[in-house]
């Protein structure tokens, strides 16, 4: 056990208590115990707090305190974390028994800089990376778009920097394509990856401003462009919370759609919209990313007008304006 890499858990929770005692129960039951468990709340109001305090045993560290975000004080974890690598685990996930145990073995034998493992969905359907399509250039290649359950080097934030300001939704997209094209030892990076806390610590914090997603991609690049590397354990799971989700029929099949908030629509459009087109290495791709990304917002549009129940217009208008700010290049906390 020696020889085993430290791991510190770090989530961010704001007025998580509808779905936080899942989380502490599954952490209670990881088989390896030997972790630090750090929780950074934005000033919860709905019984968060008392669910944090009730679980010192597991949970080492907190704050509670108003943020800017969940790159804001995913960033603060990171910065309060001792151990070798950091896993960012949402309020709302659920870690397997042996998770800990075999996020660890992975990074003993692999001593990779960010090891990822298989997401589930709450209806248990697995996402698996993706190499991505010809035109993204890296920009999706064996990533998806979330860093929750990332095992992560902490040092890499020292040559990278830490989670941007910049995409209040995207920051862990970004910060991980910039390991990626760094040249980090990469296979996937996702939610449910692992990252070595000292390579956390040469890269640039993860950029705040993306706020809520694609932010992995921009840190996988950060990380690759320094010659790091990921790899994937596949016997260590996730239960991940995507969205709300829908059963509808296309086709004569069941399928599983997630619906969003407004805000998310928007920053998702966005975010992925920005770091695509802008990340594009010829002008041939840049406008072949353009249309995809005009194409993926009508097709959300399709999607709300025929499956949200509400906020059908509002949320129309957020994918339109996220799309466009995101071709502009308008970042920042800046829905309203």
């Amino acid at each position: 056990m020696a020889d085993l890499p430290s791991i510190s858990l770090i989530t961010a929770t704001y007025n998580a208590a509808e779905h936080l005692p899942n989380l502490i129960e599954s952490v209670r039951q990881q088989s390896d115990r030997a972790f630090e468990w750090i929780v950074i709340d934005g000033a919860s109001q709905d019984g968060t707090l008392d669910l944090i305090r009730a679980a010192q045993d597991v949970i080492t560290d907190y704050v509670s305190e108003p943020d800017f975000g969940f790159f804001h004080a995913l960033n603060k974890g990171i910065q309060r974390a001792t151990g070798d690598y950091y896993l960012v685990v949402g309020a709302d996930d659920r870690l397997d028994p042996l998770a800990i145990a075999n996020y660890k073995q992975a990074a003993a034998s692999s001593q990779a800089d960010l090891i990822s493992a298989y997401i589930y969905s709450e209806k248990n359907a697995v996402i698996k990376p993706t190499g991505g399509a010809i035109w993204h250039h890296g920009v999706q290649a064996f990533t998806t778009t979330q860093s929750v359950g990332i095992l992560i080097k902490r040092n890499l934030h020292e040559r990278y920097g830490y989670y941007s300001h910049d995409y209040p939704i995207a920051a862990d997209a970004a910060f991980i394509l910039k390991v990626q094209r760094g040249g980090g030892k990469i296979t996937i990076a996702t939610s449910g990856t692992l990252l070595n806390c000292c390579a956390a610590k040469q890269v640039r914090l993860p950029n705040e401003s993306l706020f809520i997603d694609a932010v992995d991609f921009d840190y996988c690049i950060k990380l690759r462009k320094k010659n790091y590397k990921i790899f994937t354990v596949c016997n260590a799971k996730i239960n991940h919370r995507f969205g709300n989700s829908k059963s509808i029929k296309l086709f004569g099949r069941n399928k599983f759609i997630y619906l969003y908030s407004p805000l998310r629509y928007f920053y998702v459009h966005r975010n992925h919209t920005y770091l695509e087109t802008r990340l594009a290495k010829s002008h041939l791709f840049f406008i072949i990313c353009t249309f995809y990304r005009l194409f993926k917002c009508l097709r959300k549009i399709l999607v709300i007008l025929s499956f949200e129940d509400s906020q059908k217009f509002l949320k129309i208008y957020a994918c339109s304006k996220g799309t466009i700010d995101g071709l502009l290049g308008k970042l920042g906390k800046t829905w309203t």
